[in-house]
């Protein structure tokens, strides 16, 4: 789907997959936290068993702000809203 190979790293397809998903003529386009920090574990769904619905973030909200992968999905989302406009 991201046309890299599989054994890339997986920043670089978080990367790519909000790239691809910026180009979507969609209205609205939403990132998570866990892929800014890729994180590989998420929270259940509801109705699951023994199942978290959420899970603390390893990085403060202050880091976030500055952290490169963040920041790289911060800016595929941003120039494509500003192409759209």
């Amino acid at each position: 789907m991201t046309t890299l190979g599989d054994t890339a790293p997986v920043e670089d397809v978080i990367k790519r997959a909000y790239e691809l998903l910026a180009q979507a003529p969609s209205a609205i386009i939403a990132a998570t936290l866990e892929d800014a920090l890729a994180i590989q574990k998420r929270p259940n769904v509801p109705g699951a068993p023994d199942s978290s619905w959420s899970l603390s973030l390893p990085e403060s909200l202050e880091k976030l702000l500055s952290h490169p992968l963040a920041r790289a999905i911060a800016e595929k989302l941003r120039d494509a809203r500003n192409l759209g406009s």
